[in-house]
């Protein structure tokens, strides 16, 4: 071999292997024990305190475990796994009471899914249903039970769940589904919140965990610049300039909200499991709380509706779940304005699969502050490229949106 040639490979080894020390160096450690997404020592006191002090939320959660505590479990088993989610209502109770009532009937649930997976599915590849929009819930799902119910779990138990884990994780990650590269669809957060809950969760239990949560991790990074309006890996239709900036998925409004809801439990999850301080600018959180107040009409009973089914749209719990997650990122003024917002134009969630975001992330002491008279008259979602202008927030005020330009994206064109 050439002695240059020979020098040239080895000095570019040489920075390989620096680089790679760097990011080992750089990498935060998973914490040790559970839980870790979402709930750990940190923010699980005041979560006990609030569910101490019965508060709303606290006693719809609390009425719905009991209530169903011994439903059919039939019942939970559906396409899309959004039934297996109102297992991890069961494994909050578990974390905030210490009753394992709760935690039995969380892994209950989860166990009878696995043993009686959607019709036509086994349980390695039911994730896979519709070009695996199903990993969204079903593999977090088994996440969150693992990880808030791991120490009233049998070894048995514990050995089944991460072993599925390990196989769904590896499963997505070879198959690369619809939108593994487009940080503009909400099936591309939907593949990365399945391998970030999946790597925490089996974190010390499997050699595999960290390739799961670098993925996941490397995925979240090109979302947070396609949040930015910065350039991504990939191109989508040859553009490589993220639109979500200015808090509005070019997706549109209902996409949009899954997108929301995937990104920002994504950040929280990180600060959480590995690192408090991670994404510190991700400042997407509160344009998405000024977007949605400028986007709702001034009589307060309809947001304005982009991307499908185009127009207005009323206020449910889909879109103020993801709001209460941009709040809870919030640490300006905008998550005052969006506690206002939520107080005022939303009511407190019920869709029994949501129960437990609605526990987590509405804190019912965070001050509001009107921002009638506060806010100026317009908005500009420069991502995706919509303005809005109103002369006020009365009910008998101008209210007027407009969309400009050309936006490559699916959905968008609606």
């Amino acid at each position: 071999m050439n002695r240059t040639v020979s020098g040239l490979i080895h000095a570019l080894l040489i920075v390989i292997i620096l680089l790679l020390s760097d990011v080992a160096d750089l990498r935060a450690q998973v914490g040790d024990s559970h839980p870790r997404i979402w709930l750990n020592s940190a923010t699980k006191p005041a979560l006990v305190e609030r569910y101490n002090r019965n508060t709303t939320n606290a006693g719809r959660l609390r009425s719905w475990c009991d209530t169903n505590i011994s439903a059919s479990l039939a019942g939970y088993v559906d396409s899309r796994a959004l039934g297996m989610l109102k297992a991890v209502n069961y494994a909050l109770m578990y974390q905030l009471t210490g009753n394992t009532t709760y935690s039995s009937r969380a892994v209950q649930i989860i166990e009878y899914g696995l043993d009686n997976p959607y019709t036509g599915y086994t349980a390695n590849n039911w994730p896979g249903f519709d070009n695996f929009y199903t990993d969204r819930y079903l593999v977090p799902a088994t996440a969150l039970v693992l990880d808030w119910c791991y120490n009233a779990m049998t070894s048995t138990q514990r050995t089944r769940f991460v072993t599925q884990l390990d196989y769904w994780a590896n499963y997505i990650i070879s198959s690369t589904p619809w939108a593994w590269q487009d940080p503009s669809n909400n099936y591309y957060y939907g593949h990365a919140w399945a391998l970030l809950t999946t790597g925490y969760a089996i974190y010390g239990h499997n050699a595999n965990a960290q390739r799961y949560i670098d993925q996941a991790r490397m995925m979240l990074t090109e979302g947070v610049k396609y949040t930015n309006g910065e350039e991504v890996a990939w191109a989508v239709n040859d553009n490589t300039t993220g639109r979500a900036n200015g808090g509005m998925w070019n997706e549109g409004t209902s996409y949009g909200g899954v997108n929301y809801e995937f990104i920002f439990s994504m950040v929280l999850a990180v600060r959480s499991a590995e690192d408090p301080d991670a994404h510190p600018d991700f400042d997407f959180p509160a344009e998405a709380v000024l977007f949605h107040i400028y986007a709702t009409n001034p009589g307060g009973d309809y947001i304005l509706s982009e991307g499908d089914g185009a127009g207005t749209m009323t206020i449910t719990d889909k879109i103020r779940v993801p709001v209460l997650f941009a709040i809870a990122l919030c640490d300006g003024a905008e998550g005052n304005y969006g506690q206002y917002w939520v107080n005022h134009y939303s009511s407190n969630t019920t869709s029994d699969y949501k129960l437990y975001n609605e526990f987590l992330w509405y804190d019912d002491r965070r001050q509001e502050i009107n921002y009638d008279g506060i806010l100026p008259d317009h908005y500009h979602a420069d991502g995706s490229q919509i303005l809005i202008w109103r002369e006020g927030w009365r009910e008998d005020d101008c209210w007027i949106s407009m969309r400009i330009g050309l936006l490559n994206t699916d959905h968008a064109h609606n």
